[in-house]
Order: C-alpha cells, then sequence, then structure tokens
C-alpha cells in the first residue's frame, strides 16, 4: 500500500489495518516454513505496508 494511501485514512482505519496486515505477515511466515510460497517479495511488501502506517501514526501523535 502506498503512503498517499495511508494518508487518508483516520486513526481507527489504521489500527485495523494494522491489524490485518499483521495476521498476513504472520500467516505468510507461517507458509515460508511450509515450503508453501513461490514469491517471498509479499513479506516485503508486508513489513513496509507495517513502517508506513507506523510511521503514519507517530507523525500523527508529536503533532
Amino acid at each position: 500500500m502506498k503512503m498517499k494511501d495511508i494518508q487518508h485514512k483516520n486513526t481507527e482505519e489504521l489500527a485495523q489495518l494494522l491489524k490485518e496486515t499483521r495476521n498476513a505477515l504472520r500467516e505468510f511466515r507461517f507458509q515460508v516454513g511450509q515450503g508453501k510460497v513461490k514469491n517471498n517479495q509479499n513479506g516485503k511488501i508486508m513489513r513496509r505496508t507495517i513502517a508506513r502506517i507506523f510511521t503514519r501514526t507517530n507523525k500523527e501523535n508529536h503533532e
């Protein structure tokens, strides 16, 4: 997800998106461990999305 998409969400939507993304990353890691995943880029994308959400919420808290 791009930063401009995250910027337009409110705090509740960001919290829900963070929860969903973390769960998806957890499931992805289980699948990697089982050898079911062929595309490892998805994990990188999910980690970046989580970092973008944290960046947005921290910026909001400091303003």
